[in-house]
């Protein structure tokens, strides 16, 4: 993916160095709950995570310009709506 830049934010592939970002806001019990996954333990496992992001190739960091800082993430999944829930 093209790397996209807004005023404020930056929309890029992750990065190995991003983990200390992530696990800041993904350690958190206010965010990983209510996006569907427990909040990581360490910055270890979200190392790991950002590893699995890279070779999926389909979850990109959002990062903040002005302290070209990590503050959350969106993926783009190629997937149909379950029926069943219609």
């Amino acid at each position: 993916m093209k790397t996209l830049i807004t005023n404020r934010l930056i929309l890029r592939e992750w990065k190995e160095t991003d983990s200390k970002d992530l696990y800041e806001y993904a350690k958190s019990e206010l965010v990983g709950p209510n996006a569907g996954w427990p909040p990581h333990k360490n910055e270890e496992e979200s190392k790991e995570i950002i590893k699995m992001f890279l070779n999926n190739s389909d979850t990109y960091a959002i990062v903040l310009k002005s302290e070209n800082k990590v503050i959350g993430s969106i993926g783009l999944h190629d997937r149909k709506p379950d029926d069943r829930l219609t």
